[in-house]
């Protein structure tokens, strides 16, 4: 609190569990005070100070992301699902983009194991195509990740690319550091995630034997 506000009292609007986050993204307090400097500023930029789950519902039913406690990675990282295929090219990129900060800022808070052993990204593209390709969105999610967000990103697995992807992925790849660079795998098959990923912890859909649903990540993002 004092490295970011100058006092041991400052930033009241920040809970310990959430400046927490800041530590274990950055390991140092000054590297940590300087994301918690661009969180806040991003926050005061769009007014969400007080954004709800019933702003970015709409985005949400689209179900672009699932997320369940049991689904994790061979290190633990907690899996977020994501699925290009219902994603809406007429959505502006700015909903996606609220969207996915109200997601990853609350499984920031309400997941320790996100803290801890980091999140595991899928990008499932079964089914996808042009017509679900919004080119606005990307920067915008992908500044916010980098930037301004607690969020540490140990592994981002893209499957069943279409043939479209290398377009996508020649936008995309100047956008990313060097260490998300370095963390992404094009895998192809639904069948090479189990390099990454346990086969018990993965949904009915991805080969594996859990049952998830958009439920189970409304119910983590509303704290039920």
């Amino acid at each position: 609190r004092q490295a970011v506000s100058g006092s041991e009292q400052g930033l009241p609007h920040h809970s310990d569990e959430s400046l927490a986050r800041f530590l274990w993204a950055k390991k140092t307090v000054d590297r940590a005070a300087v994301l918690v400097k661009s969180y806040d500023a991003f926050v005061a930029k769009h007014n969400i100070q007080n954004l709800t789950f019933a702003e970015v519902e709409d985005v949400f039913n689209l179900e672009l992301y699932i997320c369940h406690p049991e689904m994790r990675a061979n290190n633990g990282e907690v899996i977020l699902w994501a699925r290009p295929r219902n994603l809406l090219r007429s959505l502006p990129a700015e909903k996606v983009q609220m969207f996915m900060f109200f997601m990853l800022n609350t499984v920031t808070l309400r997941v320790p194991a996100c803290k801890e052993k980091g999140i595991a990204l899928i990008i499932d593209w079964r089914g996808a195509g042009l017509k679900n390709i919004n080119l606005g969105v990307p920067p915008l999610v992908l500044k916010m990740v980098q930037e301004c967000l607690p969020a540490r990103m140990k592994l981002i697995m893209h499957i069943e690319q279409p043939i479209f992807f290398s377009v996508i992925w020649t936008i995309i790849y100047p956008l990313l550091s060097s260490k998300l660079r370095s963390r992404v795998r094009l895998l192809g098959p639904v069948a090479k995630l189990t390099e990454f990923v346990p086969l018990d912890r993965l949904p009915v859909e991805l080969g594996g034997p859990l049952n998830v649903s958009l439920d189970d990540t409304r119910r983590l993002l509303l704290g039920a």
